[in-house]
């Protein structure tokens, strides 16, 4: 088609075709969540992280934090996100939107 322009896919660590910051989704999805992540979804975010006796000490000091033992996250209510940005993007977490 005249004037539309031609995606140009890379590939994945995988093999696979790279859609999200050169990851598949698959594997996207993985790295997610093995990593320090906030995910905004709706009106929460979603925390995860690997265990850490000192990530969890600073996550109980966020406002209003409830604990998912099922799921193994933390959620906080989003109007907060400015407040678990400040205290968690010196520690290394990745923020997303849902």
């Amino acid at each position: 088609m005249e004037g539309m322009s031609k995606i140009e896919w890379t590939d994945c660590k995988c093999g696979a075709p790279a859609e999200i910051n050169g990851l598949c989704d698959d594997c996207f999805e993985k790295e997610r969540n093995t990593e320090r992540s906030v995910i905004q979804r709706g009106d929460r975010l979603i925390i995860q992280f690997p265990y850490s006796a000192s990530l969890l000490n600073v996550i109980r000091e966020l406002p209003d934090r409830q604990y998912n033992s099922g799921l193994k996250v933390w959620y906080v209510p989003a109007k907060y996100l400015n407040e678990v940005r400040a205290a968690l993007t010196p520690l290394k977490f990745r923020f997303y939107t849902d």
